[in-house]
């Protein structure tokens, strides 16, 4: 029998949130993005995926934030899209952090950041959501 051991994924209040206010503005695109990250914390291959760049499972595509890496912060985004005959991406992206392996967690954990509306959030350092996420990083990992 294979014992599969899946990465522990956390998230911020701050992403809360901002989930909870998606809940009121679109109820539609919050369900789907809490069935993505249902499927982060149970699912080895999805898992997988979300440290490869330009990855793509299940409805999901993944990218590093490059130009965060140069910085050393290892921040990743997950572009959803809806389920159904459409396939569109939602405006939503989902952004976290992996956390390098320790005792407690052998193959690291992913910190789910922040769940931000694609206009609001441009991937610029002063963009006041990079500027929440160095601070939730700072706090909780």
């Amino acid at each position: 029998q294979v014992r599969y051991i899946v990465r522990r994924v956390d998230i911020v209040p701050n992403a809360s949130m901002d989930l909870v206010a998606i809940k009121s503005a679109c109820p539609v695109s919050a369900q789907r993005i809490v069935a993505v990250l249902e499927q982060m914390e149970g699912d080895e291959l999805m898992q997988d995926t979300l440290l490869d760049h330009h990855g793509q499972y299940k409805g999901v595509e993944v990218q590093q934030w490059v130009s965060q890496h140069r910085l050393g912060n290892d921040y990743w985004r997950i572009k959803v899209f809806s389920v159904g005959d459409h396939n569109s991406p939602l405006k939503y992206r989902i952004i976290y952090a992996y956390i390098l392996p320790n005792s407690f967690y052998p193959k690291g954990s992913f910190l789910v950041l922040g769940i931000v509306h694609r206009s609001e959030f441009n991937y610029e350092h002063d963009n006041r959501y990079t500027q929440r996420f160095h601070e939730d990083m700072e706090r909780y990992s």
